[in-house]
């Protein structure tokens, strides 16, 4: 399993209708009972702009902003999630 997924399905157990989870970590997480997948060291996810409320995207900038996390401005942020989350200002 991806480090830090625990964490991950923590911050985010409340909005688990917001996103869904692609590439590596999903197939890791869908095959696990298989015999596992090879799962990539990062959380590769797409939001769902139809349920993009100011709850989420403030939850979400928490999750990128936390010690240790991803902090914008040094990790490549979609532009398309830049607009929106002006959007919900």
């Amino acid at each position: 399993m991806v480090r830090g997924m625990e964490l991950f399905r923590g911050f985010f157990q409340d909005f688990h209708d917001h996103f869904t989870l692609i590439g590596g970590t999903a197939c890791d997480l869908h095959l696990k009972d298989l015999g596992g997948f090879r799962a990539t060291k990062d959380i590769d996810i797409l939001v769902l702009l139809e349920r993009m409320n100011r709850e989420f995207a403030t939850r979400f900038h928490q999750f990128l902003r936390r010690p240790g996390g991803i902090h914008p401005g040094t990790a490549a942020v979609p532009a398309a999630f830049q607009r929106r989350r002006r959007d919900l200002r």
